[in-house]
């Protein structure tokens, strides 16, 4: 439905996932060689406009069930105080979710960003906290996403995370991730991802070093992964080396 000057403020959105032979050219659901594997209904109400036309705000419930028509998930979102630069980019907003999983935590969420001069990601902070039932403070994580570039087809190629946990006050992860190589379909093929926990300041207590590599990732006709081979080496354990090759990835329909 529309407001009173034309602009969406409310919506529902059904997605079927069906046998892929049940849809023809054109998009037609052939109702009799359809087998229905999964839904998702999303609900958006109560958007909210600036003085100059631009959403400020919303509420949107996504609900997932299977082909049986039984529950598979379902999250409550709320948007509030989303503000855009003048080209369209999202550089910040308030709100909360809630996941039926586990009714009793609400996650309020604060995020900004930047970008460079030719409007791509420059850096983003996400702060995270869990609000219990009961009104206590639970979980809080902020993560700073600074150092990114990318590939002259504009692909992210490297990111460094920062991240701070409440349960963990005295020590920060950091995350680098580098090396992304993409094929020509755009799809991730390799990277390299270093974390790294470590005590705050100069000290070097507690800290532990892990490096992934990953390389020759394939997919499915659904764009699925399908193979890749990964490598990780963990500074707790210098004289091992974890090699994992994955082939012929099957997944349900889900």
């Amino acid at each position: 439905t529309y407001d009173a000057y034309g602009r969406l403020s409310n919506y529902t959105q059904r997605v079927d996932r069906v046998s892929a032979g049940a849809v023809g050219l054109d998009g037609t659901i052939y109702e009799t060689k359809a087998t229905l594997h999964s839904v998702t209904e999303t609900t958006r109400t109560g958007a909210t406009f600036s003085a100059l036309g631009a959403l400020t705000g919303y509420e949107e419930t996504t609900a997932l069930s299977d082909g049986q028509g039984r529950p598979a998930g379902e999250s409550v979102l709320h948007r509030e105080n989303m503000v855009f630069h003048p080209l369209g980019q999202l550089r910040s907003y308030d709100g909360d979710e809630m996941k039926a999983e586990s009714p009793d935590i609400t996650t309020l969420v604060h995020w900004s960003g930047s970008f460079d001069r030719y409007m791509r990601s420059a850096g983003t902070v996400e702060k995270r906290r869990e609000r219990l039932s009961t009104g206590e403070i639970g979980l809080e994580v902020t993560t700073a996403r600074t150092e990114l570039s990318y590939d002259e087809f504009g692909q992210m190629v490297r990111y460094k995370d920062s991240v701070d946990r409440s349960d963990m006050p005295m020590a920060t992860t950091t995350i680098v991730w580098e090396n992304g190589l993409f094929d020509q379909m755009g799809n991730l093929e390799g990277y390299r991802e270093t974390t790294r926990l470590a005590a705050k300041g100069f000290s070097t207590a507690m800290a532990n070093t892990k490096v992934v590599e990953r390389s020759g990732t394939t997919y499915d006709g659904n764009g699925a992964v399908w193979a890749y081979v990964e490598s990780l080496n963990d500074s707790s354990q210098p004289a091992v080396t974890t090699v994992t090759e994955r082939q012929s990835s099957q997944y349900d329909r889900m």
